[in-house]
Protein backbone atom coordinates (compact mmCIF):
# COMPACT_ATOMS: atom_id res chain seq x y z
CA UNK A 1 0.00 0.00 0.00
CA UNK A 2 2.70 2.39 0.81
CA UNK A 3 3.87 2.61 -2.81
CA UNK A 4 0.14 4.02 -4.01
CA UNK A 5 1.76 7.20 -1.54
CA UNK A 6 4.54 9.68 -1.86
CA UNK A 7 5.68 9.30 1.50
CA UNK A 8 4.88 7.93 4.91
CA UNK A 9 3.69 10.96 6.58
CA UNK A 10 0.93 11.40 3.91
CA UNK A 11 -0.07 8.00 4.69
CA UNK A 12 -0.18 8.95 8.07
CA UNK A 13 -2.14 12.05 8.02
CA UNK A 14 -4.69 10.58 5.26
CA UNK A 15 -4.94 7.52 7.62
CA UNK A 16 -5.80 10.22 10.60
CA UNK A 17 -8.32 12.16 8.52
CA UNK A 18 -10.15 8.22 7.75
CA UNK A 19 -9.85 7.89 11.48
CA UNK A 20 -8.53 10.51 14.14
CA UNK A 21 -8.84 8.43 16.81
CA UNK A 22 -6.71 5.25 15.52
CA UNK A 23 -4.30 5.21 18.59
CA UNK A 24 -2.04 3.09 16.60
CA UNK A 25 -1.77 5.71 13.72
CA UNK A 26 -1.16 8.26 16.09
CA UNK A 27 1.22 6.47 17.44
CA UNK A 28 2.82 5.94 13.99
CA UNK A 29 3.10 9.51 13.01
CA UNK A 30 4.34 10.64 15.83
CA UNK A 31 7.35 8.22 15.74
CA UNK A 32 7.71 9.07 12.19
CA UNK A 33 8.22 12.93 13.24
CA UNK A 34 10.06 12.16 16.23
CA UNK A 35 12.37 9.86 13.84
CA UNK A 36 12.57 12.21 11.20
CA UNK A 37 13.81 15.09 13.25
CA UNK A 38 10.60 16.97 12.81
CA UNK A 39 9.25 16.82 16.06
CA UNK A 40 10.55 17.92 19.62
CA UNK A 41 9.48 17.79 23.01
CA UNK A 42 8.33 21.54 22.56
CA UNK A 43 6.45 21.02 19.23
CA UNK A 44 2.98 21.82 19.90
CA UNK A 45 1.81 19.85 17.28
CA UNK A 46 4.06 16.76 18.32
CA UNK A 47 2.62 17.29 21.80
CA UNK A 48 -1.21 16.97 20.57
CA UNK A 49 -0.62 13.82 18.91
CA UNK A 50 1.18 12.40 22.08
CA UNK A 51 -1.55 13.57 24.20
CA UNK A 52 -4.55 12.35 21.57
CA UNK A 53 -2.34 8.55 21.35
CA UNK A 54 -2.71 8.76 25.18
CA UNK A 55 -6.06 9.36 25.14
CA UNK A 56 -7.81 6.80 22.36
CA UNK A 57 -4.40 3.87 23.42
CA UNK A 58 -6.87 1.57 25.27
CA UNK A 59 -6.57 0.44 28.71
CA UNK A 60 -6.23 -2.85 30.34
CA UNK A 61 -3.15 -5.20 29.39
CA UNK A 62 0.78 -4.60 30.02
CA UNK A 63 1.04 -3.84 26.30
CA UNK A 64 -1.31 -0.88 26.49
CA UNK A 65 -0.11 0.10 29.75
CA UNK A 66 3.83 0.20 28.28
CA UNK A 67 2.40 2.41 25.36
CA UNK A 68 0.58 4.95 27.73
CA UNK A 69 3.68 5.07 30.02
CA UNK A 70 6.03 5.86 26.81
CA UNK A 71 3.41 8.37 26.02
CA UNK A 72 3.83 9.98 29.18
CA UNK A 73 7.96 9.78 29.21
CA UNK A 74 7.44 11.76 25.20
CA UNK A 75 5.02 14.47 27.42
CA UNK A 76 8.02 15.02 29.63
CA UNK A 77 5.89 13.45 32.42
CA UNK A 78 8.65 11.00 33.44
CA UNK A 79 7.65 10.98 37.32
CA UNK A 80 4.48 9.98 36.77
CA UNK A 81 5.53 7.37 34.57
CA UNK A 82 8.22 5.89 37.07
CA UNK A 83 5.69 6.16 39.43
CA UNK A 84 3.48 3.81 37.40
CA UNK A 85 6.59 1.73 36.50
CA UNK A 86 7.06 0.79 40.42
CA UNK A 87 3.90 -0.15 40.69
CA UNK A 88 4.03 -2.14 37.55
CA UNK A 89 6.65 -4.31 39.04
CA UNK A 90 4.34 -5.43 41.54
CA UNK A 91 1.91 -6.67 39.01
CA UNK A 92 4.44 -8.13 36.11
CA UNK A 93 7.30 -9.38 37.84
CA UNK A 94 7.79 -11.70 34.85
CA UNK A 95 8.30 -8.80 32.45
CA UNK A 96 11.59 -7.83 30.72
CA UNK A 97 9.91 -4.87 29.73
CA UNK A 98 8.94 -3.80 33.26
CA UNK A 99 12.07 -4.62 34.88
CA UNK A 100 14.25 -2.74 32.30
CA UNK A 101 11.84 0.49 32.61
CA UNK A 102 11.65 0.60 36.36
CA UNK A 103 15.87 0.42 35.80
CA UNK A 104 15.74 3.27 33.82
CA UNK A 105 13.62 4.95 36.66
CA UNK A 106 15.94 4.07 39.52
CA UNK A 107 18.78 5.46 37.61
CA UNK A 108 17.09 8.77 37.41
CA UNK A 109 16.27 8.53 41.20
CA UNK A 110 19.94 7.54 41.58
CA UNK A 111 19.38 4.18 43.30
CA UNK A 112 22.30 2.53 41.49
CA UNK A 113 22.39 -0.33 43.18
CA UNK A 114 18.90 -1.15 42.25
CA UNK A 115 18.47 -0.07 39.12
CA UNK A 116 21.79 -2.45 38.31
CA UNK A 117 19.40 -5.22 39.85
CA UNK A 118 16.26 -4.56 37.70
CA UNK A 119 18.49 -4.31 34.40
CA UNK A 120 20.13 -7.85 35.76
CA UNK A 121 16.39 -9.23 36.33
CA UNK A 122 15.38 -7.74 32.67
CA UNK A 123 17.90 -10.20 31.71
CA UNK A 124 16.58 -13.48 33.38
CA UNK A 125 13.11 -13.38 32.54
CA UNK A 126 11.96 -16.29 30.50
CA UNK A 127 10.66 -15.70 27.01
CA UNK A 128 12.14 -12.17 26.31
CA UNK A 129 15.36 -12.91 24.75
CA UNK A 130 14.76 -11.61 21.86
CA UNK A 131 14.48 -8.07 23.27
CA UNK A 132 17.70 -8.13 25.65
CA UNK A 133 19.60 -5.92 23.92
CA UNK A 134 18.24 -3.04 25.61
CA UNK A 135 18.73 -4.06 29.19
CA UNK A 136 21.97 -5.44 28.09
CA UNK A 137 22.67 -2.08 26.57
CA UNK A 138 21.68 0.00 29.95
CA UNK A 139 24.13 -2.38 32.08
CA UNK A 140 27.13 -1.66 29.94
CA UNK A 141 26.11 1.88 30.16
CA UNK A 142 25.34 2.08 33.91
CA UNK A 143 28.71 0.21 34.21
CA UNK A 144 30.66 2.74 32.35
CA UNK A 145 29.08 6.01 33.73
CA UNK A 146 30.34 4.03 37.18
CA UNK A 147 33.57 4.04 36.07
CA UNK A 148 33.60 7.66 34.86
CA UNK A 149 32.43 8.88 37.68
CA UNK A 150 34.78 7.24 39.95
CA UNK A 151 37.45 8.88 37.60
CA UNK A 152 36.12 12.00 37.73
CA UNK A 153 36.03 11.82 41.46
CA UNK A 154 39.45 10.90 41.87
CA UNK A 155 40.45 14.22 39.89
CA UNK A 156 37.85 16.21 41.91
CA UNK A 157 35.93 16.57 38.54
CA UNK A 158 32.68 14.43 39.55
CA UNK A 159 30.26 17.30 38.56
CA UNK A 160 31.83 17.17 34.79
CA UNK A 161 30.25 13.59 34.42
CA UNK A 162 27.66 13.81 31.67
CA UNK A 163 24.09 11.72 33.09
CA UNK A 164 23.96 8.29 32.45
CA UNK A 165 21.72 7.20 29.12
CA UNK A 166 19.11 4.75 29.80
CA UNK A 167 16.32 3.45 27.08
CA UNK A 168 12.96 2.74 28.65
CA UNK A 169 11.40 -0.73 26.37
CA UNK A 170 7.50 -0.62 25.23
Amino acid sequence: MMGNWKNEDNLLQYSLRMDPTDWRVLDQRATYLLTTGQCSRKNDECRQIWELAYYFTPMGTLKSTLQRLKLLVWLDEMDRACDDYMKLLKLHPDSCHVHNNAGVCLIRSGDLDEARREFERALQTPGYEYVYDTPMQNLNRLDEWLILREDARARGQEDTVPQVLSKIMF
